[in-house]
């Protein structure tokens, strides 16, 4: 049996098309834009403070709905805690939002029966007021205004001109009932109309097509561009009334009519836009409660920021204005990446159970005496992890931490990245086969390399050695494993890890059906070679590269 039969997503049709960064953009509608959001939801893994956070999201927003105050929700978390992983994720499941192969948001992966009900209560009220979801960063619409810049974030959200000016036009003419007869116009010229109001001013096509319809407008196009630009002049600046009026009376209604949807606002990123400017920060406090207070309770703003706030005294006093706070601090990633890409059929877990049974022993071989071992708890996620070992995982759990200056952190985004390219190298291997645990210098040796913390004479030997194939491979597997021994070992006290041919070996094992002894052997040979080649330096029973 292959490995790729053991699992509930064939490992080979594994695509982190985001490559693991989550982007918010209000326009996410082109086909590689849906299918990264489609495939986020397949490895959306409603777990842990993912599904608390997701949670506590529609119960505020249910608790308050067609309440004076919705409450405002500040969602924080270091560097890949899964901030915008999570919004985004609410985004999709909050409007049910259907992909173009007819899939829906909600249908996609089976959620648990508490976010269902939430769900479920939710879509009630949407089938009332309709729905609507809201998500992008402030920044991609910079202007001298907040409010604007939102503005702005909600037209392109409904596919209208995100310039309020060019909107205001479109605006007109579809209250004038002209809209539908100035496009056909516009087209029968071969011109684009929303280009066309790209160039308001200036498009004689536009200006034409405007006379054909209602010639009592002007005497000729050049005197019609002049009204038009009278009529619809630039704006920079939105008052506070104006706002809550444009919104209400002029935006929704195109998609709505008079009523105001169930809105999720997803804001990201916010502590990028504000940065030290107090006034931002001002700006942004009076946003929030404009949007909490002046929509029937049906706008739901929520804000993802990272953890800055201790030297940021401007976002602490912002973050003081939110009602609502979710804190991605702690993600258990090896339990998200059991109910992900590591998720089995239900049907391969004897199998399986069978053959870890079977290898215990050498699975409790795997760096004994050091704080990476088999421990008799890894029995219960043996299963669940495999072909990982558990002292892979906490090795490699050591291994992140303290390569975090090559800008790599602990995160999940990084860890599925790892895991999910391990799976697609022995998708076709026999049931047995293991990702070993030096895989995670092939994933990142790159960064090390620009980071100052591998040699470029030594990764140049390594990459030579891994090309050749054979026992060159294993030499350069060898290397790799060393390197990594000696950053966890020089900047972890008290692991245990003696840099010898022993725990060499026990970083190589990727098969628990493969002859150990005569493995071992084998690795013990190529080391004596590699000593003898001046590649690397015996110091006593322990082995260090040359730089």
């Amino acid at each position: 049996m292959k490995v790729k039969e053991l699992f509930s997503v064939n490992p080979e049709n594994i695509n982190l098309k985001n490559e693991g960064v989550c982007r918010l953009r209000s326009d996410n509608q082109s086909e590689n834009d849906l299918s990264i959001a489609q495939n986020e939801l397949k490895t959306f893994a409603c777990v842990g403070e993912y599904h608390d956070g997701l949670r506590k999201i529609m119960e505020v927003y249910l608790q308050h709905f067609d309440e004076p105050k919705q409450h405002s929700f500040w969602v924080s978390g270091s560097w890949g805690s899964g901030k915008s992983h999570l919004v985004k994720m609410a985004g999709y499941l909050w409007t049910d939002f259907e992909f173009p192969d007819g899939t829906r948001a909600r249908s996609i992966k089976p959620l648990p029966p508490e976010i269902e009900d939430l769900l479920f209560e939710l879509d009630r009220k949407q089938k009332i007021y309709g729905k609507l979801s809201i998500a992008g960063t402030l920044r991609d619409f910079p202007s001298k205004d907040v409010r604007y810049s939102f503005i702005q974030l909600l037209l392109n959200t409904l596919g209208l001109p995100s310039q309020y000016h060019h909107f205001k036009f479109m605006y007109w003419a579809k209250k004038e009932g002209i809209y539908d007869g100035l496009k056909a116009l516009v087209e029968a010229k071969g011109r684009n109309l929303d280009k066309e109001i790209g160039n308001l001013y200036v498009s004689y096509t536009l200006a034409k097509a405007i006379l054909e319809l209602k010639p009592e407008l002007a005497e000729n196009a050049d005197k019609l561009l002049d009204q038009i630009g009278a009529q619809f002049p630039r704006v920079e600046i939105i008052g506070r009334e104006d706002f809550v009026r444009i919104i209400k009376e002029e935006i929704l209604p195109i998609s709505f009519g008079s009523k105001i949807p169930c809105t999720i606002i997803a804001l990201d990123d916010i502590h990028h836009f504000v940065g030290q400017d107090i006034n931002l920060a001002l700006d942004l406090m009076m946003l929030k409660e404009v949007l909490s207070c002046h929509f029937n309770g049906r706008f739901l703003l929520v804000v993802t920021a990272g953890n800055t706030l201790n030297e940021n005294p401007i976002l602490q006093k912002l973050k003081g204005k939110f009602e609502r706070g979710i804190h991605l601090a702690v993600i258990d990633n090896q339990s998200v990446l059991r109910n992900t890409i590591l998720q089995k059929k239900e049907t391969a877990y004897a199998q399986i159970n069978s053959i870890l049974e079977s290898s215990l022993g050498a699975i409790s071989n795997n760096l004994e005496n050091t704080i990476f071992e088999y421990l008799p708890e890894d029995r219960k996620t043996l299963v669940a992890d495999y072909p990982i070992l558990p002292s892979t995982i906490k090795f490699w759990d050591a291994v992140l931490q303290v390569t975090k200056l090559t800008g790599i952190s602990d995160s999940l985004r990084y860890r599925l990245r790892i895991v999910g390219e391990g799976l697609k190298q022995i998708a076709n291997t026999e049931v047995g086969t293991l990702v070993p645990a030096d895989f995670i210098f092939t994933m990142s040796h790159p960064l090390y390399l620009q980071s100052g913390l591998l040699h470029i004479g030594t990764h140049k030997i390594i990459q030579e050695k891994k090309a050749k194939g054979g026992d060159y491979e294993l030499e350069g597997r060898i290397l790799s494993a060393i390197f990594l021994l000696d950053q966890v070992i020089s900047n972890t006290i008290g692991t245990g890890l003696i840099s010898d041919k022993i725990t060499i070996s026990d970083l190589l094992i990727d098969n628990l059906y493969l002859n150990s002894d005569t493995f071992r052997n084998k690795i013990k040979e190529l080391i004596d070679n590699l000593v003898n080649e001046k590649v690397i330096i015996a110091v006593g029973n322990e082995y260090k590269l040359y730089t």
